[in-house]
C-alpha cells in the first residue's frame, strides 16, 4: 500500500534532452512537455530513495506508443530499461496508470521512442507514488507473493503487464530471488528475462496464476472474456 495522495514528483527537479522539465511536476494539467524528437528525454530527480510502486502519465492526445524507463539509486548506475510498447486509442487527455515496483529509487529516467501519430507527444503531468526506501526489505524472509497490474479481467489473447514478486511479513519488497510463477490451463504466463519480478500474462479462459518459492505459494484469479462491443 502507498499514500494515494501522496505525489513523489511534485515540484522535484527534472532534467530533459530539451525543452522545461519543471512542467512535468508542476501539478498543471493545463500544460504540458512538448517531445521535440524521437529519443528525447527526462530524468526525474525524486531528493531521496523510495520503494516504487505506481507510475501515472498524463498525456495529451499526442502521446508516444513506445518508450522505455530507467532508475538509478545514485544517478550513475541505471537499470535495465523497462519498455512498454502499446496502442491506447483514446481521444483528448489520458491519465496512464502503470503498476511500477521498483526497490531503492531515487531517479527515474522516461525517453520516447515511437511517436504514435504525426505530432509530437505531450506529457501534461509525470506522477510518482511509493513508499519510504527500507533497505531490510531486500533481504528479509519470503512470507507470500503480491501481484500488481492493471487488470485481473483479460480479453481472449491480448497481453497485459504484471509485477510479481515475494515480499516479506511487512510487505517488503524481497528482490533476488529464484522463483516460479506458472499459469492454469488456459493462462499464459511470459517473464521479462531482463527485468526480475515483471512477466506478460494472457488468457483463453478464466483461470489463475501461481508464484512458489520452495513452501510458499500464492495463487491470484483471472477472468478471460470478450471485449464488450462499442
Amino acid at each position: 500500500p502507498f499514500d494515494a495522495s501522496k505525489n513523489l514528483a511534485l515540484g522535484q527537479n527534472v532534467t530533459t534532452g530539451d525543452g522545461d522539465g519543471s512542467i512535468l511536476v508542476d501539478g498543471n494539467d493545463g500544460n504540458g512537455w512538448q517531445v521535440a524528437l524521437e529519443n528525447s528525454w527526462f530524468v526525474l530527480d525524486l531528493g531521496t530513495n523510495y520503494d516504487l510502486r505506481e507510475l501515472q502519465i498524463r498525456w495529451e492526445t499526442a502521446y508516444a506508443d513506445s518508450f522505455k524507463i530507467e532508475t538509478s539509486a545514485n544517478g550513475t548506475e541505471y537499470s535495465e530499461p523497462i519498455v512498454y510498447s502499446r496502442k491506447l486509442n483514446f481521444t483528448g487527455n489520458y491519465e496512464e496508470v502503470l503498476p511500477f515496483v521498483k526497490a531503492n529509487v531515487r531517479y527515474i529516467k522516461l525517453t520516447n521512442l515511437r511517436n504514435a501519430i504525426d505530432y509530437n507527444p505531450n506529457i501534461r503531468e509525470f506522477r510518482v507514488y511509493g513508499i519510504n526506501y527500507t533497505p531490510e526489505n531486500t533481504d528479509a524472509n519470503v512470507a507470500e507473493f503480491k501481484l500488481f497490474t492493471n487488470t485481473t479481467e483479460l480479453i481472449p489473447n491480448e497481453v497485459v503487464n504484471a509485477y510479481i514478486v515475494p515480499v516479506n511479513a511487512e510487505g517488503g519488497l524481497v528482490e533476488g530471488q529464484t522463483y516460479t510463477v506458472t499459469g492454469s490451463t488456459g493462462i499464459t504466463v511470459t517473464p521479462d528475462e531482463d527485468n526480475y519480478g515483471y512477466y506478460t500474462i494472457s488468457a483463453t479462459q478464466n483461470g489463475t496464476v501461481t508464484a512458489t518459492i520452495n513452501n510458499i505459494t500464492s495463487t491470484f484469479n483471472f477472468t478471460c472474456k470478450a471485449a464488450p462491443e462499442v
